[in-house]
């Protein structure tokens, strides 16, 4: 649906591992038979990132913003019918939620208000503990791979940038080159043409006709005279 470079900047702006369990619902909705959705489910948290990234292909960065919205709107609605005191209700008391566990604060005076989400065990803390760091390490490593890729991208771009530079060059050299054996054709030619001029015209010597004459013996001829 969108370029690497436009994903990437809308990958890093939709961040967030709060909205995994959102963004795996419209996953599944979208891609059905993807073939990750069951490594996915396992540990939506875990996976926020990849998810994310996976559903960028399939829906806009708007869509996946609406969807939040209404699943994040679902839960205050949820949260909010399930606030409970000692008696089942919280009547006469202080209501707070902030969208995940519901309080009931009495109104007197010195008293702490009860919570109806149950502590967790160290276990299930350092659990939480754990998949936070290697959360954390899992997007730093992504964040550097997108580093790298966009990186090797300006490398590449710079590469090319040279060789259309070089190329561009070369063709200035040819025809800098053309041009001056054309302008060596011209003088050559104009030098001849001159040269040409500069020779004196020869003219052909006339033939002497030999014509063949008697020669005199030195005797006279008789001529007969007329009685």
């Amino acid at each position: 649906m969108y370029g690497f470079k436009e994903k990437t900047k809308y990958f890093n702006e939709l961040r967030n591992v709060a909205a995994a369990a959102a963004d795996l619902n419209l996953l599944q909705v979208s891609a059905p038979a993807h073939p990750k959705l069951k490594m996915f489910a396992r540990n939506p948290q875990r996976y926020a990132d990849d998810i994310l990234y996976t559903l960028l292909d399939l829906k806009s960065k708007e869509a996946i913003r609406i969807n939040r919205r209404e699943i994040e709107k679902a839960k205050e609605e949820a949260g909010a019918e399930n606030i409970l005191d000692t008696g089942g209700t919280c009547a006469g008391a202080e209501i707070l939620s902030d969208g995940n566990t519901a309080t009931c604060l009495e109104n007197e005076p010195g008293t702490k208000g009860t919570s109806v989400q149950e502590e967790k065990n160290p276990f299930e803390i350092d659990a939480e503990i754990y998949e936070k760091q290697a959360e954390a390490e899992l997007r730093e490593q992504e964040r550097q791979e997108a580093e790298k890729r966009a990186s090797q991208a300006e490398e590449q771009a710079e590469v090319l940038e040279q060789e259309n530079q070089e190329l561009k060059e070369e063709l200035e050299t040819e025809q800098e080159a053309r041009v001056e054996a054309e302008e060596r054709a011209e003088q050559a030619e104009q030098s001849l043409e001159e040269e040409k001029k500069k020779e004196p015209t020869k003219v052909a010597p006339k033939s002497k006709s030999t014509k063949s004459t008697r020669k005199s013996t030195g005797k006279t001829s008789k001529t007969k005279t007329s009685k």
